[in-house]
């Protein structure tokens, strides 16, 4: 796979370790229903009106259907209260279920960060430490296999995305919020629209203790009963201690439009932006930096902004800021105030603010202050993230992080500002998607970082040839091979358009591996595509270019002349290959920083392909070194110590050393069936290479069930007509002829001769030893006319293949003077016997076991 050994190298704080504001409320539910698993933060709401008669569809569509989708009737803007049914439905309904998750599914990444949590909380809860892989696929699988669940999906925004949420089957139960119109949704969907006019009494009466009945009449009259404008004015009310009358004045003055006719999307938003407003100004007024922490917030993610992200002294922030934020108590009294005037929800480690909140803040700054706060914002996530050369377990800063960075970045580009600490983030933030698998989402990053690096660095920079060969890693992932091709070609014409001609690059004070790591990468490509000739091209330059960096005791040159050796050995051309494979023992030996893994793995390359040239006892030697090394570096049942088990069985198989054959085959195969390879095809070939050896050994019944279950799995894997299933039928044939089951082996005999005609209708040297074991079959159950003319009829094969002088004549005709003896016609057969000895002795020498076999039946017939 390709891969990318370095990363940029500005070193950044690894940790935010600032100290949490103390929790304003507890999210978790305050009794013992709780169900086990449970990851609501916001509090259940105490304002929250009877809209009884949506819960009831809720509950109705979940009990009938499994999913309620709720969305919105006109405008299609936001803020009617989905979210707080769906929460409200969770918490009244909190005791029938095991689970209850939550997702913020319009952030990108967050299905996959959501899932892959859920099933870390599922792990946890049985009992299991790893960190979940492919998530999405692992915790669907698991809920399509249990009840007992509900999931809320919140801010869903495609069909496509909705159908990728849902598990395939199971008991459980889904709610949806979208902004999609009902049209466009695959399941029946719920309209949430303003508040009756009952529920907005309700409401009111809740928020304003003490408001009068004219004061109520008055707001619903005037007001769109959207929930949070409602929620909005009347936090105005309260924050600011000023009178109905007052608000509604203020209110009333800002704007000529009539609030409650003609409710259009336009007037909704400019309601709300009005109202936000008057907040804003209130705090600017009152208490600026809380209007500056609201300010930096608005350019964040709406949800789960951590207290640790907000208390961090960051240069751009104001002066007014910077004291508060520093301040724990300051800024646990900011908070305070904005959750007071109704821009922020507050929960045990974080905040959300609406996403419409934060738009109207951003609208009321001018394009100077705009710019100001999406640097500051972009800042403040740099100084919290992790930064890492790699990535290769979950840190859950990054994952609190995730949303943040994107949302940040996205308005840093759109003001034009913090180019190159955004294009720095995004890759560190892809770099994190991509070593979570999740691809789709690291290539967004990876494409993003590049346009905005472009206009940093330029096209000629080692930065942007770095993140260009992690596009192509994330390409090739994806399967995109012709995509990732264009990145890695690209990120080489950069870097050598950096470096220079080879011998510069020995000199350069620029990081040598990035000259090594696209065309290593680019080779892969190559080969996958199925170039093996541009590849062997590429990796002769690699090779090339790694000696002139590395010089010849390097791991970077051992593992190109390793693959170079792979290509080799895919062309057919084992002495190459076996040249290649040894300068990579050699470079890796030689290395400073060798490693036993890696040198085992090139040592068993090498011993396979010495298998090849019947170089079998240099073989073993390589192959057994390979083994103790990997036992050395390994517990007993690891797989690189099947591999090399089953490597070695291959060597004594050859070298007919069938004992020590017969116990490493099956200490592999133990190995081997308790890991994830178990059904993979070379675990077919190893049980193919055990019944043989078993067969040698006199052992056909144990021989058999491996050669069976061979078989089938060649069959199941390869299909029907498959080569290594041929082999299986004709070493199985084999056997039932060991075993007296000669009309079973003949039925797998001429299953395989059907496949080899089929396949090839040219005649063949395999065909010819098919037709010649179907004669011994007939042969052992005494049909000797049918042997006599299986046998002839092989013999003629090997005769128009061969010539007359080869071993494989002397087969048929030995074979053939057998049956003419048993059918008592022994002149004729002397004769068949005769050729046969002069082929073996002139071939094989007189002392051949071959040639004295003959010899011996020979002499039993002249007696």
């Amino acid at each position: 796979m390709p891969t990318n050994r370095e990363h940029d190298s500005q070193s950044l704080p690894e940790t935010a370790s600032a100290a949490s504001p103390t929790a304003h409320r507890s999210a978790r539910i305050p009794d013992d229903t709780s169900p086990a698993i449970w990851n609501i933060r916001e509090a259940r709401n105490p304002d929250f009106v009877e809209r009884e008669a949506q819960l009831l569809r809720i509950e109705r569509d979940l009990s009938e259907h499994g999913i309620a989708v709720l969305n919105e009737d006109t405008p299609s803007v936001g803020g009617v209260g989905k979210s707080q049914l769906a929460r409200e439905y969770a918490y009244r309904h909190a005791d029938e279920y095991q689970v209850v998750w939550w997702v913020q599914a319009e952030e990108s990444g967050a299905l996959q960060f959501g899932y892959a949590q859920l099933l870390t909380a599922l792990n946890l809860l049985a009992g299991v430490q790893d960190e979940p892989q492919h998530s999405v696929e692992a915790a669907r699988d698991y809920l399509s296999n249990h009840s007992g669940w509900l999931l809320i999906f919140d801010g869903i925004e495609s069909p496509e995305a909705l159908e990728h949420s849902l598990p395939a089957k199971g008991a459980g139960h889904v709610i949806v919020t979208t902004l999609l119109g009902a049209a466009s949704l695959p399941h029946e969907s719920i309209p949430v629209g303003p508040l009756a006019r009952d529920e907005s009494l309700l409401y009111l009466q809740k928020c304003l203790p003490g408001i009068d009945a004219e004061e109520v009449e008055s707001i619903t009259d005037q007001l769109d009963r959207s929930p949070l404008i409602l929620h909005l004015i009347t936090r105005y009310i309260t924050g600011a201690r000023v009178s109905v009358r007052e608000a509604l004045a203020t209110l009333r003055s800002k704007t000529p439009i009539p609030l409650r006719s003609n409710v259009t999307k336009e007037v909704y938003k400019g309601v709300l932006r009005i109202i936000v407003g008057m907040i804003l100004e209130r705090l600017r007024k009152r208490h600026p930096s809380v209007r500056d922490l609201a300010t930096v917030c608005a350019f964040l993610a709406p949800h789960d902004i951590p207290f640790f992200l907000l208390n961090q002294d960051i240069e751009g922030l104001s002066r007014r800021l910077s004291e508060t934020v520093r301040n724990e108590k300051a800024l646990n009294d900011s908070l305070d105030t904005l959750e007071a005037f109704g821009l922020i929800e507050r929960h045990d480690t974080s905040i959300s603010m609406h996403e419409i909140v934060q738009e109207a803040i951003r609208e009321q700054l001018t394009q100077e202050s705009h710019k100001a706060w999406a640097t500051a914002a972009v800042r403040l996530i740099t100084g919290a993230f992790p930064f890492r050369q790699n990535y290769r377990t979950p840190i859950p800063t990054c994952n609190r992080l995730l949303a943040h960075s994107l949302g940040a970045t996205q308005y840093a580009e759109e003001a034009d500002v913090a180019k190159e600490s955004s294009a720095l983030l995004l890759y560190h933030v892809g770099l994190y998607l991509h070593g979570r698998s999740a691809l789709d989402e690291a290539k967004t990053c990876y494409l993003l970082s590049i346009a905005i690096g472009h206009k940093v660095y330029g096209v000629t920079h080692p930065t942007f040839a770095t993140r260009i060969n992690s596009l192509g890693i994330v390409e090739h992932e994806l399967g995109n091979l012709q995509e990732a091709k264009e990145c890695f070609e690209k990120a080489f014409e950069i870097c050598e358009a950096l470096f220079g001609p080879l011998h510069e690059a020995v000199y350069t004070v620029d990081d040598d591996a990035m000259l090594t790591m696209p065309i290593r990468n680019l080779c892969i490509i190559l080969e996958e595509l199925g170039d093996i000739e541009a590849a062997q091209f590429t990796y002769e330059r690699a090779m090339k270019i790694y000696l002139e960096v590395y010089g010849w005791n390097h791991p970077a040159v051992a593992e190109c002349a390793n693959r170079f050796g792979q290509t080799w050995h895919r062309l057919g051309r084992p002495a190459k290959a076996r040249n290649c494979f040894e300068k990579a023992v050699l470079a890796e030996e030689s290395s400073a920083e060798a490693d036993g893994e890696i040198l085992a793995l090139y040592l068993s390359n090498l011993g396979s392909v010495l298998m090849e040239l019947n170089e079998l006892a240099l073989a073993h030697e390589r192959l057994e070194r390979a083994l103790r090394l990997d036992r050395l570096a390994f517990e007993d049942r690891h797989p690189a110590i099947g591999r090399d088990l089953a490597n070695l069985g291959n060597a004594n198989r050859l070298l007919r050393r069938f004992d020590d054959a017969e116990r490493c085959y099956k200490e592999a195969l133990d190995i081997i069936e308790g890991t994830e390879e178990r059904d993979a095809p070379h675990v077919a070939s190893l049980l193919n290479h055990l019944g043989v050896v078993l067969l040698e050994l006199g052992k056909a019944t144990e021989a058999r069930t491996y050669l069976e279950r061979a078989l089938a799995l060649n069959t199941a894997r390869q299909g029907e007509n498959s080569p290594e299933t041929v082999r299986n039928l004709i070493n199985l044939g084999r056997t039932l002829d060991h075993l007296d089951a000669h009309s079973d082996a003949m039925e797998h005999f001429k299953r395989a001769l059907s496949i080899v005609e089929a396949d090839n209708g040219k005649k063949s040297e395999r065909q010819a030893t098919i037709i010649y074991r179907i004669g011994r079959s007939h042969h052992a159950n005494d049909e000797f006319d049918e042997a006599l003319q299986c046998l002839q009829r092989a013999m003629k094969i090997d005769k128009g293949l061969f010539g007359e002088q080869h071993t494989a004549v002397a087969r048929d005709a030995f074979a053939i003077g057998n049956v003419l003896a048993d059918m008592n016609d022994n002149m004729v057969a002397m004769g068949h016997l005769t050729l046969a000895l002069d082929i073996y002795e002139n071939t094989l020498g007189k002392n051949d076991p071959k040639a004295r076999k003959v010899r011996r039946r020979l002499d039993e017939l002249s007696q």
